[in-house]
């Protein structure tokens, strides 16, 4: 997972494109992952991380572990 998520983030950056996307994002054990949205620059770097705070009951008994804070970021143009 980390290798294709450095290979979007590079190809982001090689044409100069903002890109989220999805995937979770492990925690230590027993701890189950966060279900995240990652969003890269048109730089090619990671800028943030959004861990889904609201959980359907099914992720919550099962799946994921809630995030606990919203992400907010600025697109500036070049």
């Amino acid at each position: 997972m980390r290798a294709e998520a450095r290979a979007v983030a590079d190809l982001a950056g090689e044409l100069g494109l903002w890109v989220a996307f999805g995937a979770p994002h492990p925690l230590t054990p027993p701890h189950r992952p966060h279900n995240s949205l990652y969003v890269v620059s048109d730089t090619g770097k990671l800028v943030g991380r959004y861990d889904k705070r609201y959980l359907s009951h099914t992720e919550v008994s099962y799946l994921y572990t809630p995030g606990t804070a919203p992400l907010v970021f600025e697109v500036r143009r070049r």
